[in-house]
């Protein structure tokens, strides 16, 4: 049996040197402000630590005709928005559209 956090194949996209990617990880039993999306995480490309950009975010990813990500998300389930996570150089962005 896989551990939590690491069952089915998790969105992935782009955004220009970052490989952007919804993890799936178990949230603590009665927390329902944690229990809303997956934490939304970019890696760069050319190796190194991931970043957390979203707490919480949908588990869909859409690109963007500028190549720039789109998702639905926020720090938590009474602030979500439609975010663009955009290649700004050394962490990518993320901002409310």
């Amino acid at each position: 049996m896989p551990p939590p956090g690491t069952e089915g194949t998790p969105p992935v996209g782009i955004a220009g040197r970052w490989l952007v990617v919804a993890h799936s990880v178990p949230s603590a039993p009665g927390n329902w402000v944690d229990k809303s999306g997956e934490p939304l995480m970019a890696l760069p490309l050319t190796g190194g630590d991931p970043i957390t950009l979203l707490r919480h975010a949908d588990t869909s990813l859409v690109t963007a005709p500028d190549g720039s990500l789109l998702t639905v998300g926020g720090t938590d389930a009474g602030r979500w928005a439609v975010r663009r996570v955009t290649d700004t150089g050394p962490a990518p962005r993320r901002c409310r559209s």
